[in-house]
């Protein structure tokens, strides 16, 4: 299995193509706590979902480490929202319990 901070964007998104659902999710885990939630999202009904808000634009996933978005995400306060320039992806961060707790919730995912 590949660290959470060796992948890609385009490496998060295959994996959510290839999901039922349109979702994959990953996490990092600290002392037995989910101390960062990361979502992607391909299917339409699930992005519906999403918060309001306009998400970050990210040009090239094939190239953006998630590794460094995860910690851009967590100096900035805890959640990031960003899509692809096609809108046919998009990735949620959370890096705060609030925020992971509305994730997990929203895409009845497992504390």
């Amino acid at each position: 299995m590949q660290s959470l901070f060796a992948k890609s964007l385009a490496d998060v998104r295959a994996a959510a193509a290839k999901e039922f659902n349109g979702v994959a999710f990953d996490s990092l885990v600290a002392n037995g706590r989910r101390v960062i939630l990361v979502v992607c999202l391909t299917g339409e009904f699930e992005r519906s979902k999403l918060p309001p808000g306009q998400p970050q634009i990210i040009a090239e996933w094939d190239k953006a480490n998630l590794g460094r978005l995860v910690l851009n995400t967590f100096m900035a306060g805890g959640f990031g929202y960003f899509t692809n320039e096609a809108n046919d992806a998009v990735l949620l961060i959370a890096a705060e319990p609030r925020s992971m707790d509305h994730l997990q919730r929203a895409f009845g995912l497992m504390p």
